[in-house]
């Protein structure tokens, strides 16, 4: 999910990711400081749970009055990231779109039962989001739950859901927020590059030329005038300019975007690495089933996390024993020259140890030994 603003009109669009909430509420913090009133225009198919709840927190706790306006969609954890709204408008061509949480998880029965209990929680918790903003019946409520429900702008007005149905066409004082293309490039087909972004405008051009009046733009409209910073009656040159001066700072934006993205991806697979190591060091899990882990924590790391705590940290035999906790490597315990019938004699358990930590050692030693 990105945030982009100017003055007091700010633009949420795209998908809540894992990491994406503290990112979203630090800027929608600055954004909110010291205003009386703020509108932001949503767009989202949702994500994240608790991204999207930190999200939401950051908006409810805002003292002003907050207009959201739902520009095309706002999907699953979007449906409460709006609901923080004192107003909250719909489009009259944009959807919601309402569903139960889900997750993806893998384990022991204990580990489905658990998650399982978290999930019916953070149903329980939509559940009254949505009673609270509608008060629609708890069984009506329910049934929205129920697989994917959408609801049109007519439809979401009937059941409470929004206050008020608004033209898709921007508003005029928001149109102040598309001076800076960061915020003009979010309404744009999916980032289009230069080459088609020129091509797009210069053939909208052709269209409003008109013979004899000097190629002048009389014809231009004046809202896409004031998005551009030109005059109605701007000739060809202002206008080519203030496309290209656009386009310039679209690149800017799509390189800016790249760069967050790599930055968050990164941030997530340290996050990754560091805790599935630890898993491993504690021995709740095996060296070899760090990469199933992986794949689950980059398909939702909360619930890795919550199934990787919920797995108990293995003993260490060689301590219990009477080892000292020393670890049973070479390196660490002064028994690399040992041999299997060595380890036997003087340690059983640290052997049974090594089997189970560290197989690779363990078959090394059997194989010395003739076994």
């Amino acid at each position: 999910m990105i945030f982009t603003s100017q003055d007091n009109v700010g633009k949420l669009y795209g998908g809540i990711y894992w990491g994406n909430g503290e990112y979203i509420a630090n800027e929608l913090t600055s954004f909110l400081k010291g205003k009386s009133k703020a509108t932001i225009h949503l767009h989202t198919p949702g994500g994240s749970v608790f991204d999207g709840n930190l999200i939401y927190n950051t908006l409810r706790n805002y003292k002003g009055e907050l207009t959201i306006v739902i520009d095309g969609i706002s999907a699953s954890m979007g449906t409460i990231i709006m609901l923080a709204a004192n107003k909250l408008k719909i489009a009259d061509n944009a959807f919601i779109m309402i569903h139960s949480p889900s997750g993806i998880v893998e384990g022991t029965a204990t580990v489905f039962e658990k998650n399982a209990k978290l999930l019916r929680s953070l149903e329980s918790d939509f559940i009254k989001h949505y009673n609270k903003r509608t008060e629609q019946s708890e069984e009506e409520i329910k049934s929205w739950m129920d697989g994917d429900n959408w609801f049109s702008a007519e439809m979401a007005l009937e059941k409470g859901l929004v206050d008020e149905i608004v033209d898709p066409e921007l508003e005029d004082e928001a149109i102040t927020a598309y001076h800076d293309m960061q915020n003009m490039a979010a309404c744009l087909d999916s980032f289009e590059s230069d080459e088609s972004l020129q091509k797009r405008f210069s053939a909208e051009a052709d269209k409003k030329r008109k013979p004899n009046i000097n190629n002048s733009m009389k014809n231009l409209n004046a809202k896409t005038a004031v998005a551009l910073g030109v005059d109605p009656d701007a000739n060809e040159n202002a206008v080519d300019n203030a496309i290209n001066a656009m386009i310039d700072r679209n690149s800017t934006l799509e390189k800016e975007n790249e760069r967050l993205a790599n930055e968050q991806k990164a941030q997530a697979k340290k996050a990754i690495d560091g805790m599935i190591s630890a898993a491993v060091k504690s021995g709740k899990i095996k060296a070899a089933d760090k990469e199933r882990y992986e794949k689950l924590a980059q398909a939702d790391f909360d619930l890795a996390k919550d199934t990787i705590d919920s797995i108990p940290a293995k003993e260490n035999i060689t301590a219990a024993a009477g080892g000292e906790g020393k670890p049973n490597t070479p390196s660490a315990d002064g028994r690399d020259d040992w041999n299997f019938r060595k380890w036997k004699q003087e340690d059983m358990k640290g052997l049974l140890a090594m089997q189970e930590e560290d197989p690779e050692r363990y078959n090394a030693l059997k194989k010395s030994a003739n076994l």
